[in-house]
């Protein structure tokens, strides 16, 4: 009998069986740790008794889940990469080895059965990780979309305090995670009380000691990239607090700023490069030339025959559409070979027009790109489909814009006034949190009157969408000044809807806390 806690050196024998999934083979494996457990659920995969569900199918990197309860993840590597990782070691044995250095440090991760790799003559070909599935609801990215918010004041104390300590013991015992967001950590409820769980530990590193405050400071900031959505400055400052941070004084308040600074240029260089993505060819998106027009558009079959049905003659269904300026052709609701969509046109009246929208590309990708900048940062706006720009001699001539449609959502102008008393707080509330927000990250509307806020109510809770983005900005920082006037228009518009002045304290009160 192998004993499970030790490493060896062993390689899975040829079978005759066929596998239940073509993606997980295990023959020509070498396992460099192999337990009691794994040996048993191998000899059960041998001989066809594994159920498998597959959880990620990558090009390079395969997740799978087999019953019961069993997970394994499987990374191939081809051309330089495979030599690299043929010298420096696998991620998925690398991994395994973190799991179980985590473990001897008194960290809370998921149990490692197995892990080995396959070499072609000393040439890393693939390597695995076999674990056994955590028992546990949630992972934190859902408890906190899904379960957070109808919570307890008092229990939303106790999670923050759980998760603080979780992350200074991590601190504490000399664990750096570098991918540490709420995908990556599991919520396990016990009698009343929160602990969690460690999912991924391929971009770890460990120290012999604990970690210096500058290190500790870096890695909140990491953690907190990922609760911009999910809570609240004071939420975040509670959290903090819990985990042993002071913001008295001159140098407590230098490290919340720190914080807050690192936090915002980490997710602002990953909001930029994921909204740069719809302008290129990849697995989402598809830029290409036809007919004369530059397009941008998601990779939808859907999209596709809208395309179709909109390059014939799209001014003539602009035709029905209201002219608005001298950019904007119209804007109009139409049927493309699908469903309701939202279609805007521009032009351009003389050279100066055209030279200064030269400069990104036309308007309709101006505002494309400005869409999916806001998307990126969960801003609630319309996903935008389709891009089209017509040029002449590298000056922009026509181009037109498509959006998904919102069929039961009503401007806030036409609708104020079927609210009742608590529907009205509660829109303004979460309108406050969402241009807050919107704020914080940089992102300028230019138009805010009631007219471009869409609302409707799930469930009984408001749901706010932006729309007439087309002076709309996005900016390394907004500043107070700038984000003041954006709201100016929203105001005044409020104003002559509350006499005494409550709505307008109730709105500024929660946009202040969360666009700062």
């Amino acid at each position: 009998m192998v004993d499970g806690s030790s490493r060896m050196k062993e390689t899975t024998p040829p079978r005759t069986t066929t596998s239940p999934d073509e993606g997980f083979d295990p023959v020509g494996i070498r396992w460099h740790f192999l337990s009691d457990e794994g040996r048993t659920w191998l000899e059960q995969f041998e001989t066809g008794r594994a159920h498998v569900c597959p959880i990620k199918t990558a090009v390079r990197r395969w997740v799978y889940r087999f019953a019961p309860g069993i997970y394994v993840k499987q990374v191939r590597y081809q051309g330089l990469r495979a030599l690299g990782k043929s010298l420096a070691g696998g991620n998925a044995c690398r991994e395994g080895a973190n799991f179980q250095q985590l473990e001897r440090r008194g960290i809370a991760v998921a149990e490692v059965l197995a892990y080995g790799s396959e070499r072609h003559f000393g040439v890393l070909k693939r390597d695995v990780l076999i674990t056994k599935e955590v028992a546990a609801e949630h992972s934190l990215w859902q408890f906190m979309q899904d379960v957070y918010p109808a919570l307890e004041p008092q229990t939303k104390r106790r999670l923050a305090s759980a998760l603080a300590d979780f992350v200074r013991q991590l601190h504490d015992r000399g664990v750096i995670q570098r991918d540490l967001h709420v995908d990556n950590l599991l919520v396990c409820q016990m009698d009343g009380d929160y602990r969690f769980v460690l999912l991924d530990a391929q971009r770890i590193s460990l120290r012999k000691r604990s970690l210096s405050r500058t290190q500790r400071l870096l890695n909140l900031a990491v953690l907190l990239c990922n609760f911009w959505r999910l809570a609240s400055t004071a939420q975040c400052l509670r959290f903090l607090r819990d985990y042993g941070l002071s913001w008295n004084g001159a140098q407590g308040r230098s490290h919340l700023y720190l914080i807050k600074r690192l936090a915002l240029k980490l997710s602002r260089h990953s909001w930029d490069a994921h909204a740069r993505r719809a302008l290129g060819n990849n697995a989402r998106f598809i830029a290409e030339r036809r007919d004369g027009f530059t397009i941008h558009r998601t990779r939808r079959d859907d999209v596709d025959e809208m395309l179709g049905a909109l390059l014939s003659d799209p001014d003539r269904l602009l035709d029905q559409g209201k002219t608005d300026g001298n950019r904007t052709i119209g804007a109009v609701q139409v049927k493309l070979d699908g469903p309701w969509t939202f279609l805007q046109g521009y032009r351009y009246q003389g050279w100066r027009s055209r030279l200064w929208n030269a400069r990104q590309g036309g308007q309709a990708r101006r505002v494309w790109l400005n869409l999916w900048s806001l998307r990126t940062r969960h801003v609630p706006v319309l996903e935008p489909l389709l891009c089209m720009d017509r040029q002449c001699f590298r000056l922009p001539e026509r181009c037109y814009l498509v959006s998904e449609y919102v069929a039961d959502a009503r401007p806030l102008s036409s609708c104020w006034q079927d609210l009742d008393a608590t529907q009205r707080r509660d829109a303004l509330i979460h309108l406050g949190m969402e241009l807050g927000r919107m704020h914080r990250f940089g992102g300028i509307h230019g138009q805010l009157t009631w007219n471009n806020l869409l609302l409707t109510f799930v469930d009984a809770r408001p749901q706010i969408t932006l729309v007439g983005l087309d002076a709309a900005r996005m900016l390394p920082a907004a500043g107070p000044l700038r984000c003041q006037l954006d709201i100016r228009v929203f105001l005044h518009d409020l104003d002559d809807r509350d006499p005494d002045g409550s709505h307008r304290r109730l709105f500024l009160d929660v946009w202040k806390r969360w666009s700062r």
